[in-house]
């Protein structure tokens, strides 16, 4: 972007925005810079998943899963583990690359990293406390899987 500006996200009305169903008890809030949402799992215990859009391929699959590791200090990933590390989750916005990870100090990132048919990039990223995140993770698959545009 011009002069290290980011993109804003898209209105919630926006033509391209992403739609989805909250599972029973989350709340979602708008997002602002480049966060289109940021939703909350109910319950005890460090939990969110934030909502991002960036406009285009937004680098590889394998840079932005790498990129998402070093947010909690784990090493990068060769292309052969990040086949091996990919789980899928189909929804009528496409195909959704879902991955798991655990890092030091007790974090856990599940996130999943979705390309629509308008060339733009989605990332979900439900990040906090192992336990919570753990406890949470089974309601964010079935949240992934309602994804539309």
């Amino acid at each position: 972007m011009p002069n290290g500006h980011l993109p804003q996200p898209p209105g919630r009305m926006a033509k391209n925005a992403l739609k989805w169903t909250l599972p029973k008890g989350w709340t979602r809030t708008a997002g602002s810079g480049m966060r289109f949402a940021t939703l909350k799992p109910p319950g005890p215990g460090k939990a969110e998943i934030s909502v991002v859009m960036l406009p285009g391929a937004a680098g590889t699959e394998l840079a932005n899963v790498n990129r998402l590791r070093g947010q909690i200090a784990l090493p990068p990933l060769d292309l052969r583990a990040l086949g091996t590390a990919r789980q899928t989750v189909q929804c009528k916005a496409g195909t959704v690359a879902v991955y798991d990870f655990t890092g030091e100090g007790e974090v856990r990132m599940v996130t999943g990293i979705l390309a629509t048919k308008d060339g733009d990039t989605w990332f979900l990223k439900l990040m906090g406390d192992t336990d919570r995140v753990s406890k949470a993770k089974p309601a964010f698959m079935k949240y992934l899987a309602t994804l539309h545009l």
